[in-house]
């Protein structure tokens, strides 16, 4: 096993861990994991350069490799390509046959097309499906797809492709695969009803109808070991069978869904269970009727994990080395604990406030509050003077009420590998994601353990101990993901973060102590837009405006002036102690709602009005840009994290040497 003990030790490197110095360390630990004997699975946070440090490790090492990942072809695998010609490695990016092959482009007749779809939908590997038929894309020349899969691979240093591609032998064999980032469901496979009924149809020796029939009768203890006996002479991973079915549906892996129903455990939430061997794992989800297989791809001894927020027990369950037990992920981790704060709060530069304890769970539109979303981008705009960057589920965004263009946004479900946001040094993230309870569920039963919710609700919510660690990869995980989207080069950096769903060890500038974001409501607005035109005006002049009453008006307004944004006076005739309310600064406050923030910090980002052409104003022309005073409350905001950063470390370590 390979460490760093004696560099963690070393309290010179500590204290000058530098952006550089945590590359290297990183591409040091890739470098070992490259030519170990066991999988490796490398904790090393965003930013810290894991995805070059592959490439410069494989340079180091001569070993041959193939790269799996999750983003676009034309921004990760380019990039990658273009480090491997820096490091002087020859790459190839293996084709998709979305991307390359005209009859599923639709670039022929629309019948091919849905009929290949229809084929690679039943799991058949796009290869075979090529040779079997004489398709369009085939006239004239090879498909374009088939073409740039005959390749030798052994000339080729590196190998670029999409986790499905680690189903290809030759590309695993002989070579170390790396997962570059978490491959979620990449290997799950669903199969639905049909597809078990078709394949009982094909094989009418198995004792059951249809899945109606199998599951109502697979306790029947005959009927099940017939089944059972029948199984055992029939190929349950079938590419023929599959083939030669039209309409009737069907899945290379419906063999697999049957075995799953007749030999699986019940959990006791409703999912049941199989171990299949091999790494394959059967789950039935009875709410839905629904099938799924995990068929993870034969891998070599030696493979390399990558991930900035990794969840050890996901990994194994999705490489298929939870069942085994003799093999399991080896865990490196680039930087410690005490290296984690600093590299947040000095190598990355990152300011952090976070601005609620509330979840703010924004996977639907159920939960979303557009108008506080929008109140409190508008306050941090103002603040800062310039654009911010926003991440936050699709329906989150969709339903923020402001111009998008001069900002950059980003989803929750495009981030990883992602630089989009990569040159803007003030963001705000909004809410947090929640992929639903079936979600948590499903991994839970694929490592055998039925897990359901305490049924509370936001920060409270739990799955138990098991059931928790996947809320946490969920949540937590990518929100901590979205935080180092801004700035990745260690530029000067403020990050926002709406939500109560940050890992506890993240240090931050200021809490929600320190925030409060309120948002006007409909009858609130309709009194601001009303003082707006009137200027100085009695309660019932303003009520008149509206369509509310004037006891409900003099109530919005009496908050109004504690608030600062408008005053009583007297009225101008003076008659039975009459008052009149005055727009004292109302009108020039957030359109969207009244919010407090820490001291304003100076922003330099590509979307501020002062920026060059070339990206952010150089911090050094501060003086000029008359902004003293917003440097001076961001010097104290950083004294601020100094002394929280020293708070934490004495709690941690005490008096030992850093």
């Amino acid at each position: 096993m390979h460490t760093t003990n004696s560099i963690l030790k070393d309290s010179t490197y500590r204290s000058h861990l530098t952006l550089q110095s945590v590359q290297n360390r990183v591409t040091e630990e890739i470098t070992a994991a490259l030519t170990d004997t066991q999988p490796t699975l490398i904790e090393a946070l965003p930013g810290s350069g894991k995805s070059r440090g592959v490439i410069l490790a494989a340079a180091q090492t001569g070993e041959p490799i193939t790269i799996f990942t999750v983003r676009g072809r034309k921004e990760q695998y380019e990039q990658l390509a273009g480090w491997c010609k820096d490091a002087g490695l020859v790459a190839y990016t293996l084709p998709s046959v979305y991307h390359e092959c005209p009859t599923v482009l639709g670039d022929h007749d629309k019948n091919h097309q849905q009929e290949m779809e229809d084929l690679l939908n039943r799991g058949l590997p796009p290869a075979r499906i090529h040779r079997e038929r004489d398709w369009p894309c085939h006239k004239g020349d090879r498909c374009p797809f088939v073409a740039k899969l005959d390749i030798d691979p052994d000339q080729y240093d590196v190998l670029l492709g999409h986790y499905n591609h680690a189903y290809l032998h030759w590309a695993v064999e002989g070579r170390v695969p790396v997962f570059d980032e978490f491959p979620g469901d990449a290997f799950f496979t669903e199969i639905d009803s049909e597809d078990i009924t078709a394949y009982l149809r094909q094989n009418p020796d198995l004792p059951f109808r249809n899945i109606i029939d199998l599951v109502e009768h697979r306790d029947d203890t005959d009927r099940r070991q017939a089944a059972m006996n029948r199984l055992s002479g029939l190929e349950l991973r079938d590419e023929s069978l599959s083939f030669g079915l039209n309409d009737e549906g069907g899945h290379v892996l419906s063999g697999l869904g049957v075995l799953t129903l007749l030999k699986s455990t019940d959990l006791g939430n409703g999912w049941e269970q199989t171990l299949l061997g091999n790494g394959q794992v059967g789950l039935f989800d009875r709410d839905s009727n629904t099938i799924y297989v995990i068929n993870p791809p034969a891998l070599p001894d030696n493979i390399v994990a990558l991930d900035g927020t990794p969840t050890k027990t996901m990994w194994d369950l999705a490489l298929g080395f939870y069942d085994q037990r003799v093999q399991s992920l080896n865990v490196q981790r680039a930087l410690d604990d005490e290296e984690r704060l600093q590299y947040v709060i000095d190598t990355q530069d990152l300011t952090i406030v976070q601005t609620t304890t509330d979840a703010r769970t924004y996977s639907s539109g159920t939960y979303v509050k557009p108008q506080r979303d929008a109140a409190l981008v508008t306050a941090i705009e103002d603040q800062h003077d310039c654009g911010v960057g926003i991440i936050s589920s699709g329906e989150g965004l969709d339903q923020l009420p402001m111009d998008t263009d001069r900002r950059k946004t980003a989803k929750y479900g495009n981030l990883l590998g992602s630089n989009d946001l990569g040159s803007v040094n003030v963001g705000t993230i909004l809410g947090s994601p929640h992929y639903g309870h079936q979600y948590i569920e499903r991994w839970g039963a694929l490592a055998g353990i039925g897990i359901e919710s305490n049924d509370k609700k936001g920060m409270e919510k739990s799955y138990g101990k098991f059931g928790d660690q996947i809320l946490n990869h969920m949540r937590e995980h990518s929100v901590l993901q979205a935080v180092f989207r801004f700035a990745r080069d260690g530029s000067e950096t403020t990050v926002y973060v709406d939500t109560g769903a940050l890992p506890d060890w993240i240090p931050v500038a200021a809490g929600p102590e320190d925030v409060n974001v309120f948002s006007w409501g409909d009858g609130e607005a309709e009194i601001i837009q009303a003082v707006e035109r009137l200027g100085t005006a009695r309660t019932r002049e303003i009520a008149d405006e509206t369509s509310l009453s004037s006891r409900y008006v003099r109530g919005v307004l009496n908050k109004f002036c504690q608030r600062g944004l408008v005053s009583k006076r007297p009225a101008p005739d003076g008659r039975g102690g009459a008052q009149v309310y005055v727009d004292d600064g109302l009108s020039a406050r957030n359109q969207f709602g009244p919010v407090d923030l820490p001291g304003p910090q100076a922003c330099f980002s590509e979307l501020s009005p002062n920026n060059t052409l070339h990206g952010r104003v150089p911090k050094k022309r501060s003086g000029s840009l008359n902004i003293q005073t917003a440097n001076e409350a961001h010097h104290e905001a950083m004294r601020r994290r100094r002394r929280q950063w020293e708070h934490v470390r004495m709690e941690t370590w005490g008096n030992q040497a850093v």
